[in-house]
């Protein structure tokens, strides 16, 4: 792109294609920007105009066409993801800003009318902030990060980008937005707003209306596209002349053939990184947007043993055994050896050296067989116990990773990866070595000091040095800097995440300041590693001192005692064999404290309050049938702020089938490469011992489920011999919600406060309120995410808390930002997440209740269409309409949307709303929304204001039904 004198945008004969894709994202045959001008674009969800704003941004590379951008560009995505920003003043200081100057701040929240809510929360301006803005409201959230853009438009004229700008905002924090797009027009920056709502649009100086590529334009993906036989066109509102082609300057084209292929299609009952997962015997419904599995029915499961079905030889003490064995068939291979040697230096007869060669040929052979008998073995153990500390950690994530803790997820990584694998660790490298070594060393001592009792003494005073203070400094040593670590190791895999995720917000921004958290942070943790390994290298020096110590204090007992020549030979080159398991001793004592943080670290994520009662993990079969549901709160369901990192759990499908050799991954987060950015991308944990592994994590689990939580009663555990109880709720219940007082952060009032509201079977609510009001609140209490501080809600006359969690999932769904997160995977499978048995043409059917059933017909590989990490090939409202897809496909008694019509235009959204409800007839629909679409269609409108809900003044609608 070239530069230009002064802010303005030319764009001409633009295409883009998403890679893999068979036809066009985008083709703008024209666009023109000019200083001092509000331009508005609008046109249909999937039209193309968040790509418009992505090319123009540097985000997106065009297939053909030329681009001019003149001066410097800023841009605010659709959902800002606020990257580094721990505090409120963080997230609105601009690069270079370590201390932003509160007046500053403030000033800038005013003008985006969130000054006044900010200063109201307990912590003001240091109000701590999770990822992606977690403690805000999506319209706080929307607002914060314009706040941000507007200081550094204040710098001066700029190409400012915005796309929807007053998303989830109220009518009055959109006239104020409204105001500083026009005062940015007014001092002289080009501004190009995606926007679908009317107010925004009439505040425009032109409006260009951008139509979907024609149908006709799809063709094979690997294929040089063609210009195509119906040339959409910018409508441009009103009529505008777009300026000679002379001023823009030819881009490159990018050929489709240079991109990468997608993955290949997920088959049919294939989670993305999961092994084969059964169908359900009933299928589930959609729990805050994704299915929870009902559970299996079938024969009783077999008794099994008391030890989880492990023998003896796959037990810790085999494995001790044989690593102490292989040691000390090395130490005989040393001393027969020797003695052979020796004695053959004198020309004995051969004869009697038979019994020396068969001792040297069989420890020889024995050594190493033990030695692998040792890691096969210990190595099973390790797995096994993997297998059952991560589904610990996972039982323990789920339930409160919607909550207020505020984790991120270079956190989680870390103790869901790292953690885990430094307790394995110290398993595998600290105990079992140490104990294998202690073994070993004992009776190698015991039989130096049956042969000589002053050669025992110098191997006691090496072992005390070499095997006991060495050890214990490299362990104080790696205690003292084990918490920091862990705590630099998170915090530099939050920075990588979040820039990688935040890729869109810092795009503009300048890239030595983009990378200025990661680098630093990366330098932090790379100076604490090298102490680290400094302090254990001089541990290693000092345990080799130590031993070698203890070699010349052998020798010169050997020399002094009147051995013979055979004897002292084999106390000396024996001596120095023993090194080997003694040398261990200071590395396993680093793994054995390594672990310790770890599994305090890990301890730390159960201590934490739950929002909601811990997840009704019944039984490791019932957790795999329904495991896209069980990780409801980790996979894709966010922290109120957005999407977080998708992970599985210990997928154990059937332990006859897992017995004979069927793998459980566990991934930690992928980050599918896109067109810009670097991927993140974590390794997939094997677990070889599956029914280990199920045994264990069966145990805990099912304790886990059946303990109450620090912050709440526990869930009720629904197990008849394994199988989930059937629920006798009425498949369309009563909903009420009585005196409800509720929210996120218990530091903080309740935003929620004495809420009551009554939902009849087939009753359909609309509740309106301003940004912050606690909308998505209650939308996080009715599918149980959060759990309620005082009043409560029933269901079928039986409270939330108490429901098993199937039988809620199956009740209960969600669409709203809380359930829209799109996975890396085919269109199929991210619908099967609902109901895993859906056939093809019920998948079809649900796209078509959503209003995609024409983007579903554009597409060339149809339901095998893969979808990039989050939807970054689909749009915002295409991907909100998917997650309506997944809800009706469901099919729940109570549907709660909340704003499901953003991202949509008026048009669009009024008839959307209208099939939708129309399509909910029978179930329950509580609507929970800025906007007035779908509001003649409803049976009461609430507004909620201060907590409570009261009658809106809307004429269409019927009288408001409120619990006295």
């Amino acid at each position: 792109m070239a530069p230009r004198t002064a802010p303005g945008v030319a764009a001409a004969g633009v295409r883009v294609r998403h890679p893999g894709a068979a036809v066009d994202a985008l083709h703008l045959p024209g666009l023109m920007v000019h200083s001092g001008e509000l331009v508005a674009l609008r046109g249909p969800s999937g039209a193309g105009k968040t790509t418009t704003l992505r090319v123009l941004a540097g985000l997106q590379p065009v297939l053909a066409g030329t681009v001019e951008v003149g001066g410097r560009p800023l841009y605010l995505p659709q959902d800002p993801s606020l990257p580094h920003a721990r505090t409120v003043a963080e997230a609105v200081a601009l690069d270079g800003e370590d201390h932003p100057d509160d007046r500053a701040v403030l000033d800038a929240l005013r003008t985006v009318g969130l000054d006044t809510e900010i200063l109201a929360l307990p912590g003001g301006l240091g109000t701590p902030l999770g990822e992606r803005g977690q403690g805000l409201s999506s319209g706080q959230r929307q607002r914060l990060a314009l706040a941000r853009l507007l200081r550094e438009a204040a710098a001066g004229p700029a190409v400012v980008l915005l796309d929807e700008p007053t998303a989830h905002l109220d009518a009055t924090a959109e006239r104020l937005v409204i105001a500083e797009l026009r005062a940015l027009a007014a001092r002289g920056c080009a501004v190009l707003v995606v926007a679908h709502r009317p107010a925004v649009l009439a505040a425009a100086d032109r409006t260009v209306r951008i139509t979907p590529p024609a149908a006709t334009h799809r063709m094979p993906a690997s294929a040089p596209s063609p210009e195509p036989a119906v040339e959409p066109v910018s409508v441009v509102e009103p009529a505008s002349v777009v300026e000679p082609a002379s001023v823009v300057e030819a881009a490159s084209v990018v050929e489709p053939a240079a991109w990468p292929a997608p993955p290949a299609a997920v088959a049919p009952g294939f989670d993305v990184g999961v092994g084969p997962t059964p169908e359900p015997a009933v299928s589930p419904g959609l729990g805050a947007g994704v299915g929870a599995g009902a559970g299996r029915t079938g024969a009783a499961e077999a008794p099994r043993r008391p030890d989880g079905g492990r023998r003896w030889w796959r037990r810790p003490g085999t494995a001790v055994g044989l690593g102490a064995a292989s040691w000390l068939a090395g130490i005989t291979l040393t001393g027969a050896a020797t003695w052979l040697l020796v004695r053959a230096a004198e020309l004995p007869p051969v004869l009697t050296l038979s019994t020396a060669v068969v001792l040297v040929r069989g420890s020889a052979v024995a050594r190493p067989l033990l030695r692998y008998l040792e890691r096969l073995v210990s190595h099973e153990v390790a797995f096994a116990r993997l297998g059952t500390w991560r589904a610990e950690v996972y039982a323990d994530l789920v339930p409160r990773v919607p909550g207020p803790a505020l984790h991120r997820r270079g956190d989680l990584l870390t103790r869901v990866v790292d953690d885990v694998d430094g307790r394995v660790d110290g398993l595998l490298r600290g105990r079992l070595p140490a104990y294998a070594a202690w073994a070993a060393i004992t009776v190698a001592v015991a039989v130096a000091a049956v042969v000589s009792p002053a050669a025992a003494g110098a191997l006691a005073a090496g072992v005390a040095v070499a095997g006991g203070l060495a050890p214990w400094l490299a362990a104080r040593h790696a205690a003292r800097v084990d918490a920091a670590t862990g705590r630099a190791r998170a915090e530099l895999r939050d920075a990588v995440v979040e820039t990688v995720e935040g890729v869109e917000d810092l795009a503009t921004r300048d890239a030595a300041a983009a990378l200025a958290v990661p680098d630093r942070r990366s330098r932090a943790l790379s100076r604490l590693e090298s102490a680290a390994a400094g302090t254990e290298g001089a541990a290693s020096a000092l345990a080799q001192l130590g031993w070698g110590v203890a070699v010349v204090g052998v020798a010169v007992a050997a020399a002094a005692g009147g051995h013979p020549a055979e004897t002292a030979a084999i106390l000396l080159l024996g001596t120095v064999a023993l090194a080997e398991p003694v040398l261990t001793l200071p590395g396993a004592a680093v793994a054995r404290r390594a672990a310790a943080g770890a599994r305090a670290r890990l301890a730390g994520v159960a201590a934490q309050p739950c929002p909601a009662g811990p997840a009704d993990v019944v039984d490791v079969e019932s957790a795999a049938v329904g495991v896209r549901a069980r990780l409801a709160g980790v996979a894709g369901q966010p922290c109120p702020a957005g999407p977080v990192v998708a992970v599985d759990v210990v997928d154990v499908v059937d332990v006859e089938s897992a017995a004979a050799g069927a793998r459980a991954r566990l991934a930690g987060v992928a980050v599918q490469p896109g067109s810009a950015g670097p991927a993140v991308a974590v390794d997939v944990v094997d677990v070889v011992d599956v029914e280990s592994a199920a045994a264990g994590a069966r145990a805990h689990l099912a304790g886990v489920a059946g303990q109450p939580c620090p912050a709440g009663p526990g869930a009720t555990v629904a197990a008849v011999g394994g199988t989930a109880a059937e629920s006798t709720m009425d498949r369309n219940p009563v909903v009420t919600v009585g005196g409800l007082t509720a929210g996120w952060d218990p530091d903080r009032p309740p935003v929620l406060r004495g809420l009551d509201l009554d939902l009849p079977p087939g009753r359909r609510v609309a509740v309106l309120g301003a940004s912050g009001s606690g909308k998505s609140t209650l939308a996080a209490v009715l599918v149980r995410m959060l759990d309620p501080r005082g009043g409560g809600v029933r269901l079928g006359g039986t409270d939330l808390r108490d429901l098993p969690d199937p039988v809620l999932r199956r009740t209960v769904g969600l669409v709203g930002d809380a359930a829209d997160h799109v996975f890396a995977t085919t269109v199929r499978e991210n619908l099967r997440l609902a109901r895993p048995a859906a056939t093809d043409d019920e998948l079809r059917a649900a796209l078509a209740g959503a209003h995609l059933g024409p983007w579903l017909e554009r597409l060339a590989a149809g339901l095998d269409t893969w979808l990039g990490e989050g939807g970054t090939t689909i749009s915002g409202g295409q991907r909100r309409r998917l997650a309506m897809a997944r809800a009706l496909l469901a099919d729940p008694a109570l549907l709660v949307l909340d704003e499901p019509t953003e991202g949509l235009e008026e048009q669009e959204a009024a008839v959307l709303m209208t099939d939708l409800l129309a399509a909910a007839t029978g179930r329950s629909v509580l609507l929970l929304t800025h906007r007035r679409d779908g509001l003649a269609h409803v049976d009461a409108v609430y507004d909620l204001v201060d907590g409570r809900l009261a009658p809106a003044e809307v004429a269409t609608v019927a009288p408001a039904v409120l619990t006295a």
